[in-house]
């Protein structure tokens, strides 16, 4: 094909919604030392070379900021033999809260020694890719998208061109490496159910693709079920209108099947078949990172245990970005993220991880100064409240890495926050709940969620006053301030946060004004806060009318406890070990969602959620001494 300045965008020419395209070309390289395969797409790619997988994303990116991910591929090309590059690509054409749909588009480049010498063009060997379903619209969940059906008895298609696909910008590469295809381990048990399906069992969360290795009788659709527990001794498939399954049409024969567009998670898998089908494998070929963990040892063994499992929750729950849960969503917050990210400074070596989506946070800013409910997503609502971790997460980076740099980066997008949230104001002094289309969340714990935000229209108002709103937005400023050297905007509503929301001279602060709940959330802000007194951590720890606080808000929890001059540290431990200890008695392999398990919000709480793995940042600091190298 000769030097090339540059790939180009391309596509198959029909451009439906939810469609797969492949592309084929002849490679022959030189004797460069150095052989790099670059390769982004609107959707999600993977790339073989001679039919080995090499290279695969699930994008991860804006489209008008394409990413592409890049591997160096010289032991599978610098041979001077001609090999086969094939990219298969999908579509999806939906949105979610883990992809915004744009019009399709594939490129790639090939470069040895740094020159291009292969690239994506118009009339390069294209077709549909045999098998997949197109426009199957069977949603596994609102945030992930759609499934997926793979029909191995149909025939392949005949080869045609590539066209140019619609203009886009030349993509940047990623700043973290390509994901990993790690070896396949197979079930530790197979099981067959009474109603007559194979049940494997995985041993332990794991996040991949689909594999499967059997053969079948005859020509059958195979449906698989997956997810992370079992009820009456079954994959509970429908939870809620969300349907956790793929499938595949078998042929007769030996049927092979690797699927690496979608990641599913969980521990079980369930197979439903018609007709008699023996089965070599049925896994989650996995998927990771690259991380390289800092080992730790402590002497308390169900420490060890809880540290370990925290940090496997971590290497779980990120892929191309943070996730929340790899299960039910795969979906990238900023309070969830913000945990992640502090835990991560202490279980694994290098920072790039964070350095990357703190930039991809400040990216996805929405034009009213609020950060989106997730990223990369359409959707234009936001939760103040997680807006507001922003200043907070970028000091940690800081703090953990001595990196300043990005300061200059994120200025501007967290003075655009501070300042859509600030002008809420209202004559009061105080923030009041944000109207449609906001969602007051701060925590999923009575009068914190305010789920009933999700379901109100553009006339619908709840006019209140919540303490955490009020009390996070002093918190942003005050980070805002530190890393920047500036005075913070809002400490003048200290003492209207104090008029308002005291509950006489009980040391507790009210959930809203007009009522005389409170929170142990609400009363660790007002600690950071520098409200409250030594009283306020007491009854934070023996008021039990005080609402509880839930897993992914402990960091304020702790924090606050930590902060006072009594030395709550063996607490913190205890607590740890109490509330963790229970999910590992309970079999777990990666942390939950919420304490409830599998059975919070109506039997869709996930097992394995990254907000949840805290005790990696908690363990090292209060048993090893270990903390922030840098200060602002």
């Amino acid at each position: 094909m000769g030097n090339r300045l540059s790939g180009k965008w391309i596509w198959h020419p029909d451009e439906a919604a939810d469609s797969y395209a492949e592309f084929s070309l002849p490679v022959q390289c030189g004797k460069a030392k150095k052989i790099a395969l670059a390769v982004a797409s609107e959707g999600h790619f993977a790339a073989y070379i001679d039919e080995r997988l090499v290279l695969f994303s699930q994008s991860g990116a804006y489209p008008d900021a394409p990413l592409y991910d890049e591997r160096a591929v010289f032991r599978y090309l610098a041979d001077g033999e001609t090999h086969i590059l094939r990219i298969l690509a999908w579509h999806p054409g939906v949105d979610s809260s883990c992809y915004i749909n744009a019009a399709p588009g594939l490129w790639f480049e090939i470069r040895e020694d740094g020159r291009v010498t292969y690239a994506s063009e118009a009339g390069l060997a294209c077709r549909k890719a045999a098998g997949y379903r197109e426009g199957y619209k069977k949603t596994i969940t609102g945030q992930l998208g759609i499934s997926f059906l793979f029909d191995s008895t149909k025939e392949e298609a005949a080869w045609g061109s590539a066209v140019l696909a619609a203009a886009r910008p030349q993509p940047k590469r990623r700043s973290v490496s390509p994901l990993c295809l790690l070896p396949l381990r197979t079930a530790a048990s197979v099981t067959r159910t009474y109603r007559g399906t194979l049940l494997f069992d995985l041993g332990e969360e794991r996040v991949g693709f689909l594999s499967l290795d059997l053969s079948s009788a005859e020509d059958q659709l195979l449906t698989v079920a997956y997810g992370e527990h079992l009820v009456d001794g079954h994959v509970p498939r429908l939870i809620g209108g969300r349907d956790f399954s793929v499938e595949y049409v078998a042929h007769q024969g030996k049927n092979v099947f690797l699927h690496p567009l979608r990641r599913l998670a969980g521990r079980y898998l369930e197979l439903f078949f018609s007709a008699p089908v023996e089965v070599s494998h049925l896994a989650l070929r996995e998927v990771s990172r690259r991380f390289s963990h800092k080992e730790r040892r402590f002497d308390d063994p169900l420490l060890q245990r809880i540290y370990d499992t925290s940090v496997n929750t971590l290497r779980l729950s990120v892929h191309e970005h943070y996730e929340d849960c790899p299960w039910r969503e795969q979906s990238m917050y900023l309070l969830d993220s913000r945990n992640q990210m502090l835990c991560g400074y202490y279980a694994f070596r290098g920072t790039a991880v964070q350095r990357h989506n703190l930039l991809f946070f400040a990216e996805g800013q929405m034009e009213s100064g609020f950060f989106p409910i997730c990223f990369p997503t359409r959707k234009s609502y936001a939760i103040p409240s997680f807006s507001l971790c922003f200043p907070r997460t970028v000091r940690d980076y800081v703090e953990h890495t001595g990196d300043r740099s990005v300061l200059p980066l994120l200025r501007g997008a967290m003075e655009k926050m501070l300042a859509a949230i600030g002008a809420c104001r209202d004559e009061s002094g105080l923030l009041p709940r944000l109207p449609y289309p906001f969602w007051n969340f701060y925590e999923w714990s009575e009068g914190s969620d305010n789920d009933s935000d999700l379901h109100r229209t553009p006339e619908d108002y709840e006019h209140a006053y919540d303490f955490l709103l009020n009390g996070m937005y002093v918190l942003a400023c005050r980070e805002y301030a530190l890393l920047y050297g500036e005075d913070s905007p809002a400490e003048d509503m200290l003492p209207i946060i104090e008029k308002a929301f005291r509950i006489g001279d009980s040391g507790l602060y009210r959930l809203t004004v007009g009522s005389d709940k409170s929170s142990v959330l609400v009363n660790s802000v007002a600690l950071l806060l520098g409200l409250g007194n030594e009283k306020t951590a007491e009854k934070m720890l023996s008021d039990e009318s005080l609402v509880p606080v839930t897993l992914s808000m402990h960091t304020y929890f702790y924090d606050a406890l930590l902060q006072t001059k009594v030395d709550y540290s063996d607490f913190i431990i205890a607590d740890i070990k109490k509330k963790y200890g229970r999910m590992l008695d309970e079999g777990a392999t990666t942390f939950w969602e919420t304490e409830k398990g599998w059975q919070d919000f109506y039997c869709a709480g996930s097992l394995c959620h990254g907000w949840s793995a805290i005790p990696a940042y908690y363990l090292p600091r209060l048993i090893l001494g270990e903390g922030p190298m840098y200060t602002i």
